[in-house]
């Protein structure tokens, strides 16, 4: 009888062993994720330089608010399940800045669509690994069918 407690025992023994190491990795994973030390947005504000150009154009300027509308509903529509990213959109001093970020910090689709009509999509140099593909059709949709003949649409990526 002493013997089978004691063989239960160690079996319980060993299963919390098995057990702590899954528990304390899980607890460093979530407090990782939900603790942000004050690191700074990565934007085109913060960083102009990590940007490049992926489309220029001009729309007509009555469209503005439509498609600036339709970009950031674009943006909203086009993270996966499993995508930790969100989008904004402000209002600047000439017109609108849609934004998506992987995360809090790091901006890796920025779009412009101003009050003259101008529009500008830039994706940053720090989203190589980070499939932007849906927020560049979604800018597409919102602003072909308001180009202008000025456009030039697409901009070829450097080193494309």
């Amino acid at each position: 009888m002493l013997y089978q407690q004691n063989a239960t025992t160690i079996t319980n023994c060993n299963i919390l062993m098995l057990k702590a190491p899954l528990i304390l990795l899980t607890v460093a994973v979530l407090s990782g994720c939900s603790v942000m030390v004050n690191t700074p947005v990565h934007s085109r504000t913060t960083d102009p330089d990590g940007f490049f150009l992926l489309r220029a154009g001009k729309i007509e300027a009555s469209k503005v608010q439509a498609v600036a509308d339709c970009v950031s509903d674009g943006f909203a529509g086009s993270f996966g399940i499993f995508t930790n990213s969100t989008h904004r959109m402000n209002r600047r001093a000439a017109g609108y800045r849609i934004e998506t970020l992987v995360g809090t910090t790091l901006v890796s689709v920025s779009a412009d669509v101003m009050d003259d009509g101008a529009v500008e999509l830039w994706e940053s140099k720090g989203s190589k690994l980070i499939n932007t593909r849906s927020q560049i059709e979604a800018f597409d949709a919102c602003t072909t069918r308001h180009l202008t003949s000025t456009s030039t649409w697409p901009v070829t990526k450097p080193g494309a």
